[in-house]
């Protein structure tokens, strides 16, 4: 009987030695993020979605714009086009920024990312005559800091190398080395 005693009190302590643990934060990503960016030419909405502590998968739509001109044109010229796109985001630096008692919400810390993005030939707002709407395929690896300003704003700076292909029936189809600079402001809606 002390024995059975014995063993049920020494089981029921470490029951509740491990009950008055707290379970460490660990800094994670969002689950999910849902807001409004915009650029220097464009605005998007985003989603991004939580796949591991510091992977997210951000999905946008939106509409980017091209300024182009010189000798060759008549003044500054244009093209507004509707864009999709798809970004796998490892958000590299969460734990060092929380060990700093720096803020991570809103997956506020720099990243690393893989943006693949399709302008696809539905529609373009330009001022150029006779410019028919092309497909561009844009694969850039990207890196970038995102950090938040307040409860629900947000900026993003970023820089990639990358590949763009343009593809259409009539013409001949090409593909080049893209630098981007991006630059955004954000509301983060949910």
């Amino acid at each position: 009987m002390n024995r059975l005693l014995i063993l049920l009190i020494f089981l029921f302590s470490s029951i509740l030695t491990y009950g008055q643990i707290d379970e460490i934060d660990e800094p994670s990503v969002e689950n999910s993020t849902i807001g409004v960016q915009t650029g220097i030419l464009g605005i998007w909405l985003y989603r991004e979605v939580k796949i591991k502590e510091s992977f997210a998968i951000r999905t946008e739509i939106g509409f980017e714009g091209e300024l182009f001109g010189g000798i060759n044109f008549d003044g500054v010229q244009y093209v507004f086009s509707p864009i999709l796109s798809f970004e796998p985001r490892w958000y590299y630096n969460l734990e060092k920024r929380d060990a700093l008692d720096k803020n991570t919400k809103s997956n506020s810390a720099n990243y690393l990312s893989f943006r693949t993005s399709l302008s696809p030939n539905w529609f373009e707002i330009t001022n150029v005559n006779n410019l028919f709407p092309v497909n561009q395929l844009t694969l850039l690896p990207t890196w970038g800091i995102r950090r938040q300003v307040g409860q629900k704003w947000n900026y993003e700076l970023g820089i990639g190398i990358g590949y763009q292909y343009t593809f259409h029936k009539e013409i001949v189809n090409v593909g080049e080395a893209i630098l981007q600079l991006n630059l955004r402001f954000g509301y983060r809606i949910l």
